[in-house]
């Protein structure tokens, strides 16, 4: 299990997050799509330079506009000590 995280980032604060959790690609898309209507903003285009990225470095920075970033991170929960 995995879990998805969405964060409006202004003026380097963040101001709204939104956290879902997945398990298959596919869950991964639809977790994604929530966390976007969460935050009242359109679905980034997602391709596998994201994945890769996402992959790597468990975040991704999406800017909106010139102030505002959405910053996509993935923790997986299984190696998350409680």
């Amino acid at each position: 299990m995995k879990r998805l995280m969405g964060e409006i980032i202004e003026q380097a604060k963040p101001v709204k997050v939104s956290t879902m959790t997945y398990a298959t690609h596919k869950e991964f898309f639809i977790a994604l799509v929530s966390i976007c209507e969460d935050l009242a903003i359109d679905v980034p285009f997602w391709t596998s330079r994201e994945d890769r990225l996402l992959e790597k470095n468990q975040v991704v920075l999406l800017p909106l506009n010139n102030h505002i970033i959405l910053r996509i991170s993935s923790e997986d929960l299984s190696t998350t000590l409680i």
